[in-house]
């Protein structure tokens, strides 16, 4: 089952800078959504499993937004084959 990652809508008030300055990212698997990725304010990726899904871990950092997908991809126990985008 691949997954995909599709950019985020934003979430803020309109006429404030951005939170997260295009680098917000939902994963998808079969077109559910199941997850998030984005780029902390410290410049690393925090990636985190919100959907009801078996997984040996639920969230954590990353240094790449790369890195970032292939730890999603552990704590769901899948293969290492890249991320399809959609945005």
């Amino acid at each position: 089952m691949p997954l995909t990652l599709r950019r985020t809508a934003s979430l803020d008030p309109p006429g404030s800078p951005p939170m997260f300055d295009g680098e917000d990212w939902s994963v998808l698997r079969d077109g559910k959504y199941i997850g998030r990725i984005y780029r902390t304010h410290d410049g690393r990726w925090l990636w985190t499993v919100s959907a009801f899904v078996e997984a040996n871990q639920r969230n954590g950092l990353a240094e790449s937004r790369e890195a970032a997908m292939a730890a999603f991809k552990a704590a769901l126990g899948l293969g290492l084959g890249g991320p399809r985008y959609n945005g």
